[in-house]
């Protein structure tokens, strides 16, 4: 069994239900969600979102009780964003050749340049171990934002490294992980390999 500790959050009785009918009807629940997002903030090194307030604009009328001046406020249109299906994710993971690695915000960038979308957002279940032709899928060749080895999805660090050396791709101890040394060396653009195929 998996070494987990229980989290207790305090959250707003109102926004737990609200949030909870959300996933229940996309066919998860709150526990799996807050799962998701610490490994995101694993894996992105920061949280996985924009955060950000409402945008407050002050206007020229004033208050007719206190004389202060009133605001409006303009909630800002969500940013367009696209649901990436697992297997699209793994198959760009299995275009990532031997002795390269990539972040999942290159990823990401490409994605969103491919579909003209601001934001981009996996679907997290049912990620295979092996693709359509029975080879393994190189989930270890996936670092984080600044070249640490996450130990993401179907390996743990430990592995990662590894298998990041055997590839001949110089990993050293860092914190209770790895990092990949110089990673911007070892980096495989999905963006220049499309326009090469476009050529």
């Amino acid at each position: 069994m998996a070494n987990t500790s229980l989290l207790q959050v305090r959250v707003d009785a109102e926004d737990r239900e609200k949030a909870s009918a959300i996933l229940e009807s996309l066919g998860t629940n709150l526990s799996a969600a807050v799962n998701m997002l610490i490994k995101q903030i694993i894996i992105t090194e920061g949280i996985p979102f924009e955060v950000r307030q409402p945008a407050v604009v002050e206007t020229k009328k004033r208050s007719k009780n206190t004389g202060a001046a009133a605001h409006d406020i303009f909630f800002i249109e969500a940013k367009p964003r696209k649901l990436i299906p697992a297997i699209e994710y793994t198959n760009l993971i299995s275009l990532i050749p031997e002795g390269k690695v990539v972040r999942f915000e290159d990823i990401d960038l490409f994605l969103k340049e491919k579909y003209h979308v601001e934001l981009i957002e996996p679907e997290y279940s049912g990620w295979p171990v092996y693709d359509n032709d029975g080879n393994e899928i190189p989930y270890w060749r996936i670092i984080g934002s600044r070249g640490a080895v996450t130990g993401a999805y179907r390996c743990n660090a430990q592995q990662q490294g590894e298998r990041l050396t055997q590839e001949g791709i110089e990993v050293v101890p860092y914190k209770k992980s790895f990092r990949v040394v110089d990673y911007k060396k070892y980096l495989y653009s999905f963006i220049e390999m499309n326009a090469r195929k476009k050529k």
